[in-house]
């Protein structure tokens, strides 16, 4: 692993970068399939998440591209690692609740809507 920190167009092209843009498309696509479909209300939570995400995207993003994290002593990977994790669990209870909504998986674990 390297130690090099890249900022500008050389983050983009960094693995982290091409991470970042690729989690920011993927919400994308989940906004617009899931306000397409019409969904509910737990799949709007879902997408509710989604706009956060791409929110927090954005904004790392941008941090990392102009070199912010390099020049100061704020621990940035910390900061992105506890959003990272924020955003793990946010998806797994929404996505659990939108499952159970739309299948007979309210019937297995005994919960009502």
């Amino acid at each position: 692993m390297s130690n090099t920190y890249h900022t500008g167009v050389n983050y983009i092209w960094s693995t982290p970068g091409i991470l970042q843009i690729a989690e920011g498309l993927l919400n994308i696509i989940l906004i617009v399939s899931s306000t397409v479909i019409d969904a509910s209300f737990r799949a709007n939570f879902l997408c509710g998440i989604a706009i956060f995400a791409v929110l927090s995207v954005i904004v790392l993003l941008g941090v990392n591209i102009t070199g912010v994290p390099a020049k100061s002593d704020v621990p940035w990977f910390w900061i992105q690692f506890f959003c990272a994790v924020n955003l793990v669990l946010l998806y797994s209870i929404s996505s659990t609740l939108v499952i159970i909504q739309l299948t007979k998986g309210s019937i297995i674990t005994g919960v009502r809507q």
